[in-house]
C-alpha cells in the first residue's frame, strides 16, 4: 500500500507524486495557512482608507494619461490630445495602434508629436553646417535637424523620410535624379 500524504486544502495525494514536486511546492500544500481565508468587510474599508490617506497626503502620486509629467502631447486630425492612450480612445483604436500610426513616415503631417522639449534643446546648440542641404515641401534646409525642427519632427523620423523614394517631396539636394 503506498504512503497517503494530505495537503493542506483537504485533498490527499500518494507519497511518489508528492516526493517528485519541488520543495517549494510541498511546503506551500502543507502549510498554507491563507486557504480559505478571506478579508471581512472592516478590513477592506481599513485598507481602502489607508490608500486614499496616502494619495491625499501626496505620498502616493496617481498621474494617468496627460497629467502624467512623461506623457507627450499628440497632435491628429481630430485635435490635441495629452497622450497617446487618449488619442487612441478619440480614434476608437488601441494604443498600441495609435503609436505605430505615430511612427509611420506615410502619417507625417497627420498624427505626430507635439514636442517642445525636442525643440528647446535643439536651440541651445548652434547648427552645424556640415549636414547635406535637403528639399522639403516646406523649402531647403542645410541640415536634417534644421528641417526636422521646421516642420516639427525628430531627425530619426526626417531620415526615414528622405531615404523612402516612394515619398519624392524629401530629398538630398545633392543627390542625382
Amino acid at each position: 500500500m503506498d504512503d497517503i500524504v494530505k495537503l493542506s486544502n483537504g485533498m490527499t495525494v500518494t507519497w511518489d507524486e508528492f516526493s517528485k514536486w519541488s520543495e517549494n511546492k510541498q511546503r506551500c500544500n502543507l502549510d498554507n495557512k491563507n486557504i480559505g481565508s478571506k478579508r471581512t468587510e472592516e478590513q477592506r474599508l481599513k485598507i481602502k482608507n489607508s490608500r486614499i490617506e496616502s494619495i491625499n497626503n501626496g505620498r502616493v502620486i496617481c498621474a494617468k494619461g496627460a497629467d502624467d509629467s512623461s506623457s507627450r502631447k499628440i497632435i491628429t486630425p481630430l485635435g490635441v490630445f495629452g497622450s497617446v492612450g487618449l488619442a487612441a480612445i478619440a480614434h476608437a483604436t488601441t494604443r498600441q495602434t495609435m503609436q505605430r500610426w505615430l511612427s509611420d513616415i506615410r502619417n507625417t503631417g497627420i498624427f505626430m508629436y507635439e514636442d517642445k522639449s525636442f525643440e528647446n534643446k535643439r536651440e541651445l546648440k548652434p547648427f552645424k553646417t556640415r549636414g547635406r542641404k535637403i528639399s522639403t515641401p516646406m523649402g531647403q534646409f542645410n541640415s536634417v535637424l534644421e528641417a526636422g525642427l521646421a516642420l516639427g519632427i525628430h531627425g530619426g523620423k526626417m531620415n526615414r523620410l528622405l531615404k523612402d523614394r516612394t515619398i519624392k517631396d524629401y530629398y538630398y539636394l545633392d543627390d542625382p535624379k
